[in-house]
């Protein structure tokens, strides 16, 4: 859209530098973009300090804060968005349907901000940009669906727990995820890790594409499947380990 793109660097912990957005805020600073939590790394930052910033922000800047995971986050553990929009803060929350709720397929999402925003978006999206499948499908979710939902966020909490810990029993280093997902990075290269893990129908993301050579993102599925990744990622790790002396 001919904008001009600020990036500001994760700090060496992996977190949001938030004093670095702070202070690349400039009198054209018109949008200001927050995952949280964060993507790939899974980490999140203390609402307060979220909280603050927007408080903070000029009076024309706004931030759009993506909660695309904020589901698998502890409860207490995110921003209280909605007094901030009471407030008439500058903000938009956008969350989605594709991720705890399981209707990937459906390309299903939201967005919280103050009326006379919603209406600017109104005017400006596609027409029909959300089919009548998957808006059902979201409503359906939301009225009936409460008790899968929570059985399957426990779950996966539950193993997350577990190749969390698995992975630092292989001596890997491990960011402490509020996601779906699991941020570790290796001795090696983590492309040619992620490939030999193909090869045996293991798909992983690594990380090199953000600039982490030696990380991988990958996601929790069944008990299954994170079994089969484990072993699989440990026999890898112990070929390359022979290789190598």
């Amino acid at each position: 859209m001919g904008a001009v793109l600020q990036e500001v660097s994760l700090l060496e912990n992996f977190s949001i530098d938030m004093q670095g957005i702070q202070e690349s805020i400039t009198g054209k600073t018109k949008l200001i973009w927050l995952n949280n939590p964060n993507n790939p790394t899974g980490l999140i930052l203390p609402p307060k300090r979220i909280e603050d910033f927007i408080r903070n922000l000029p009076e024309g800047t706004w931030t759009v804060l993506d909660e695309a995971y904020g589901e698998f986050a502890l409860k207490g553990s995110l921003p209280d968005t909605v007094a901030l929009l009471e407030e008439g803060r500058n903000l938009v929350v956008v969350r989605t349907f594709s991720k705890a709720w399981g209707l990937a397929g459906a390309r299903i999402g939201y967005a919280l901000a103050r009326p006379e925003l919603v209406r600017v978006i109104d005017t400006v999206s596609e027409p029909f940009n959300a089919n009548r499948m998957a808006i059902a499908g979201a409503c359906a979710s939301l009225r009936e669906d409460g008790e899968a939902f929570r059985s399957a966020l426990k779950f996966i909490v539950s193993e997350r727990g577990r190749v969390s810990d698995a992975l630092r029993g292989m001596g890997l280093k491990i960011l402490g995820s509020s996601t779906n997902f699991i941020f570790f990075t290796l001795p090696v290269e983590a492309e040619e890790v992620s490939r030999k893990l193909l090869k045996r129908g293991i798909i992983v993301r690594p990380c090199g594409g953000w600039g982490f050579s030696r990380s991988i993102r990958v996601s929790i599925g069944t008990s299954e499947e994170n079994t089969l990744f484990l072993e699989t990622l440990a026999e890898i790790l112990s070929e390359e380990k022979g290789e190598n002396v």
